[in-house]
């Protein structure tokens, strides 16, 4: 069984959807308005590929 996880930003002018796997440069790009996340993505305490625990921790630490 294989699990996606997507990821979904609404902006001013429509939305992005990114899905499994994700480049770790993407996700840093698309999480930029949290720095504390992408530095744990880019020290890898926090595996890009990992888009479930990136998404949570976002959505525990980061503004909305």
């Amino acid at each position: 069984e294989k699990t996606v996880y997507f990821v979904h930003t609404i902006y001013n002018e429509g939305y992005t959807i990114y899905h499994k796997p994700a480049s770790k440069e993407r996700v840093m790009k698309q999480f930029d308005d949290c720095p504390e996340l992408v530095k744990k993505i880019d020290s890898k305490e926090i595996r890009a590929r990992d888009l479930k625990a990136v998404v949570n921790y976002y959505n525990a630490h980061c503004p909305n």
